[in-house]
This record gives C-alpha cells, sequence and structure tokens, in this order.
C-alpha cells in the first residue's frame, strides 16, 4: 500500500512538474480578425480547448515530444497544424479562410430540406456517442461595461458526465473548483446573480436534449443559405426561424455535415418575446436586448461530441447603461473508456451560484488547468493576480447580506403541501358542558385533511434534520402538530428529473379534534392552565398522542429547485389522551390561545348521545398521507 502511495505521489509530481502552458491568438489571414470558436487539439490525445470571442486560446501542453503538434480547425477555414518547438511559449497563427465555387452550393426544396432535417436528426444515436463520456471542462460568466472592460467574472472548473445520446436524459456535474473577481461598487450597481452556468454543457446541449428547431417540423421555417467546408467537409448551413404562429420561439443556424449528417454547429438568437420574458420576475428593471447562443460539436474517431458553447447577452439597466454578460464553456478532456457515474455526493446541483460559492480569484491557481484567458490577452495565474487584483479583492471579501442570505438559506430545503390523517369517529350527537359554557354538534368522520409545513436542514448531501408543523384547513378542526426527525437521504435517480427517496425517524407531539361547537363567554375563566377572555370560544373533542414517528417519501424533480413529495408517515404513540381543546376565535389569529384538558378533568361535562362519557370516541389509525412541493435552494 505504501509502495503504491509513492508511486502515485511521483506520477503526480511527474506531470506537474514537466506540463508547460502554450499561448497564442488565431487571426483571419484576410480580414486581419481575431476567431473565435475555433477548435485546437493535442495531436494523438482527447485534450484540447478553444479560442474565446477575441480569438484568444491557453493550453497546457505535456513534455513528451510525441504530443507537441496543435491541430487548428474551425468551420470555414483551412485546418492548419503547428508544431511547437522548444522554449515557444506562444503564438500568432493566421488561418486562411476557404473559397468557394458558387456551382458547389445546393437548392434544395422545402421538402426536401425538411426531410434532410429529419433524417439528421433520426441519425443522432449513430453520429453521438450511445455510451456514457466523461468531460473536463472550463466554463467563465462575466459581466462588462460597454467598454469590455470586467465589472465582475466567475471561473467553474467542471467534471462532466454525460448519458447516451440515445436519450434525452441530463447528465451530472461535479464541481471541481471556482473562483470570482467581484467589485462591491459594480455589484451594488447591478445586484442580480445568475445560477446554472456550471451546467450549460447539459442544458444547453441542443442535440442531446432533442431541440424542436432541430426536427424539421411545420412550427419552423428554414432555408439552405449556403456551403462551408470543415476538414475537408461540406458543411450544408442552415436557417431556421419560427412560423408566425411561433413567435415566440428563437431562431438560428444549424450546421450540418453533408455525408455524416451530424450537427457540427448551432446558433441562436432569442425571440422578442422570449428576451421580454427574462426579466419578468426582476424588480431591478433591466431589459435584455439581445441574447444569442452557440455551440459546437467536434469529431473524434468516428464519433462527434460537445466541444464549447458561448452565449453573449446586453442588458439595459435602469439608468440605460449597456451590460454584456457573455457565458464561454469549453470541454477540455473527453474519455469514453471505463466510465462511472459522479457519486452522489460530489454532485453539484444546478443552484451552484459562483459569485456567492467560489473562492477569490486572488487566492487561487489554476496553472495546471486549460482555461480561456480573459480579454486582452490577460491570462493570470496566481502570482499576476495578486499584483492586479489583491488591492481591489480585499475590499470585496466582506460579506454583503445577499451573500450571507444565500449562504444561511442554501443550508435548507422548505415544503409546504396537504395532508391526510387517518382517523375515525362515529356518527353521533357530542355535546360538552364547562362551566357556563355548553356546546353540541353532530359528528361523523373518516379521516382529517390538514396542511403541513416543514424546514429541512441539510447536514450534507445525504443527511438531514427536519422540523414539521401540521394545521387545519377550515376552524371546525383542531391541529397542533410538531414533529422533530432525523431523514436519510437516498438517490434512486441522479440522471435528468432526479428521483430522491427519503427515510426518516423521530419523535411527534400531535393534537386533534373535531369542532362541538361556539359560544360566547360572560365572564373571564381559565382552561388548562391558561385564561380567557369573556369573548368567542370554540370547543372540540380529540385525542393529544406522542410518539416514535417513522415516515418515508418521494421526491421527484419538476424543475431546478421544485420537486414534487409523496409522503407516508406511521405514529407510534407511546402516550395517548382523550382531551377538550377550548379556542379564542376573535381577535389576531396569531394570537388566539388554546388550551387542553383530559375529558376526565372534574368540570368536564361530556355526552355521546346524550351518555355521560370520559372518551372522545375518536380512533387514531396511525398512519397519514401527504403530498406537497418541496423547493431546494
Amino acid at each position: 500500500m505504501r509502495q503504491t502511495f509513492i508511486i502515485l505521489l511521483l506520477l503526480s509530481v511527474y506531470k506537474l512538474s514537466f506540463a508547460e502552458t502554450f499561448s497564442g491568438k488565431i487571426i483571419d489571414s484576410k480580414t486581419l480578425q481575431p476567431l473565435p470558436f475555433v477548435n485546437i487539439g493535442i495531436k494523438g490525445t482527447y485534450n484540447g480547448t478553444t479560442t474565446n470571442i477575441q480569438g484568444e486560446f491557453s493550453i497546457n501542453i505535456p513534455s513528451n515530444p510525441k504530443y507537441r503538434t496543435l491541430v487548428f480547425s474551425c468551420i470555414g477555414y483551412e485546418t492548419k497544424e503547428y508544431r511547437i518547438q522548444n522554449n515557444e511559449s506562444s503564438l500568432s497563427l493566421h488561418l486562411k479562410p476557404l473559397t468557394y465555387d458558387i456551382s458547389e452550393i445546393t437548392i434544395m426544396p422545402d421538402s426536401t430540406l425538411r426531410s434532410f432535417l429529419r433524417k439528421a436528426f433520426d441519425k443522432i444515436p449513430e453520429n453521438y456517442p450511445s455510451y456514457p463520456t466523461k468531460y473536463e471542462g472550463f466554463c467563465r460568466t462575466s459581466l462588462q461595461n460597454e467598454k469590455g472592460e470586467y465589472l465582475r467574472f466567475m471561473e467553474v472548473l467542471t467534471e462532466i458526465y454525460k448519458s447516451s445520446y440515445e436519450n434525452k436524459e441530463e447528465g451530472t456535474i461535479k464541481v471541481i473548483d471556482s473562483r470570482k473577481y467581484i467589485d462591491n461598487k459594480s455589484f451594488n450597481e447591478f445586484p442580480l446573480v445568475f445560477y446554472g452556468s456550471s451546467h450549460y454543457v447539459h442544458t444547453n446541449d441542443a442535440v442531446k436534449k432533442r431541440a424542436k428547431y432541430l426536427e424539421g417540423g411545420h412550427q419552423f421555417n428554414y432555408q439552405l443559405t449556403g456551403t462551408t467546408k470543415l476538414n475537408k467537409n461540406t458543411i450544408y448551413i442552415i436557417r431556421f426561424r419560427p412560423t408566425k404562429s411561433n413567435k415566440s420561439f428563437c431562431s438560428g443556424n444549424i450546421y450540418i455535415d453533408a455525408n455524416s449528417l451530424a450537427y457540427v454547429k448551432i446558433e441562436i438568437e432569442y425571440s422578442d418575446e422570449q428576451l421580454k420574458s427574462r426579466f419578468n420576475l426582476i424588480p431591478e428593471n433591466l431589459t435584455s436586448l439581445d441574447k444569442s447562443v452557440t455551440t459546437t460539436y467536434i469529431k473524434e474517431d468516428s464519433i462527434y461530441r460537445i466541444n464549447a458553447l458561448f452565449e453573449n447577452e446586453h442588458i439595459k439597466t435602469a439608468n440605460n447603461k449597456v451590460i454584456s454578460s457573455p457565458l464561454e464553456y469549453i470541454i477540455t478532456s473527453y474519455s469514453a473508456n471505463n466510465v462511472l457515474k459522479i457519486p452522489f455526493d460530489s454532485i453539484s446541483p444546478i443552484t451552484f451560484t459562483p459569485a456567492f460559492q467560489a473562492n477569490f480569484y486572488s487566492e487561487s491557481n489554476w496553472k495546471d488547468y486549460n482555461i480561456l484567458p480573459l480579454n486582452n490577452d490577460l491570462l493570470m495565474d496566481s502570482i499576476t493576480s495578486k499584483s492586479i487584483f489583491l488591492s481591489q479583492s480585499k475590499k470585496a471579501q466582506y460579506l454583503n447580506w445577499r451573500e450571507i442570505l444565500y449562504k444561511i438559506l442554501k443550508r435548507f430545503e422548505f415544503e409546504c403541501g396537504v395532508e391526510i390523517i387517518k382517523n375515525q369517529i362515529p356518527k353521533a350527537s357530542y355535546s360538552l358542558n364547562y362551566l357556563n359554557l355548553s356546546f353540541q354538534n353532530n359528528l361523523h368522520s373518516n379521516y382529517i385533511i390538514s396542511e403541513h409545513a416543514s424546514i429541512n436542514y441539510k447536514i450534507n448531501n445525504r443527511n438531514q434534520l427536519i422540523y414539521k408543523t401540521n394545521t387545519p384547513f377550515n376552524k371546525n378542526l383542531f391541529i397542533n402538530e410538531t414533529i422533530l426527525k432525523y431523514n436519510r437521504v437516498i438517490p434512486l435517480k441522479t440522471l435528468g428529473k432526479q428521483i430522491i427517496s427519503n427515510v426518516n425517524l423521530g419523535w411527534q407531539w400531535q393534537k386533534v379534534g373535531y369542532s362541538l361547537g361556539t359560544e360566547k363567554s360572560d365572564h373571564d375563566f381559565s382552561f388548562g392552565g391558561k385564561k380567557f377572555k369573556n369573548d368567542k370560544i370554540q370547543a372540540y373533542s380529540g385525542l393529544k398522542m406522542n410518539g416514535l414517528t417513522l415516515g418515508a417519501s418521494i421526491d421527484y424533480q419538476i424543475s431546478n429547485r421544485l420537486y414534487l413529495n409523496l409522503s407516508s408517515n406511521y405514529l407510534s404513540s407511546i402516550k395517548t389522551k382523550d382531551i377538550i381543546t377550548l379556542q379564542e376565535r376573535s381577535g389576531f389569529f396569531l394570537f388566539r390561545k388554546h388550551a387542553s384538558e383530559s375529558i376526565s378533568h372534574k368540570d368536564i361535562n361530556y355526552y355521546i348521545n346524550g351518555n355521560l362519557s370520559n372518551k372522545s370516541r375518536m380512533e387514531f389509525n396511525n398512519w397519514s398521507f401527504g403530498i406537497g412541493i418541496k423547493m431546494k435552494i
């Protein structure tokens, strides 16, 4: 065991010591403009990167001379290889755009084009991995002013698990590390934060999710606008727009390999209706001016896989400033061998929010990871970032109230719903005399419907503490229930819509009763150790119980934060008492008193069909069943 550890340690040191970083910029040789979205691979490996919006890249190169050749490929440009020389650390490379003979452009009638699109759609399982795959990725989200200067940015290193492309299930994400730079002044001007960026490789994988516009259906109009080349293969460029009756859908371009019918690039633009709904629920008076998303796929061996995602949105603030919000997500390594699912305890939820949860940039050191350069050729390691950001990050390191609130709330889950409590009270006339008060009602029921609410404190991904209460739906029922319990989380399905089972054990205190009617007291009195004023009083007969509660439930994910919860509970009562409960019916409802006494109390006369009784006749079935909505922060 010790020898194995030493060997692994030496291997890790070797890897870290001999890797070197190579950076550069890719330029269109004709226009001399930077080229974004250029695929850059290390020949002979599954490692690589992509250029950012400014055409810049950075990649770690192995010391083995076998792996010092970079392959640059981009739709519409000649593919180029470049051999890195010893001690060479940077490169400015020009890619030559391809020229086309006008006779190469194919004209397709609408029916033929839709048939072509349907064939491409049907070949997704053939063209993309039909087996689980694993990736490592780098994601950056940022806010920039009109000059392109960073107001803030968040970066995340991810491990990505994707299931087979034969289905539409979303995969899972593990956040390896994350870091951020936030200027407090700009944060106060733009206090909005976004979540979900680390999962964009799943949520924006249009091919895996079988996006509607790929189907070739009649919700969209299609037009073949031209052809281009990628690695000598002909690529069809197909423009799609929603029909007049589907204006809320997006528009864009689909790039399809003419031979394999694989999607190599997808560009979408949000519609006006989609833009209007972006900030409907946000009180910051923000307007989305435009939003676009570009997704690229690359061929590895004979199979295509996702390679990069780029998103940009322009947002107008209340004071008419325009903020740019770009997202850059690149795949840096790929594996299809012996791929295992990410363990449940390591899965990062889609609600992971780097603005609150990441480390500060000046405290990070990511020189051993493939990442994208920042704007203006600024690629920072831990040393340069300290000189640039340290003074500013010190100002930012105090926790603002939003971050404090988020750190608290993310430890909790909240649930509310309805519950059916199984019990029985026989059909009869029930009456009560207490001092000068008289109550009477005809009762018959087999169950009680109540509303419940619970707060779950997450110790970790699998263990929780739960506080739960139950209250009646109407004033003819009395329920005062408190439950404290430990809950064990057991994942059943972690891909796509999650299904989570819960098993819990705890202690339950419960008072439940049926209304015997309402009377007005003509003087103050005492009951159950409390003083009641001369006002309207409602009486209930029922049971007081406490004991061990056992429960089980299923959570089914219906959105990013919301889950449908189905539950059952069994109360093993240690102590049960027949009681009468009195409750005030005037004043503010939160301050109305209630108190209980045993039916056998000397001042209580309780009758069932005119016969004196010291039993409420309520029979508790021990079981309850609930349905509710659970919100996970």
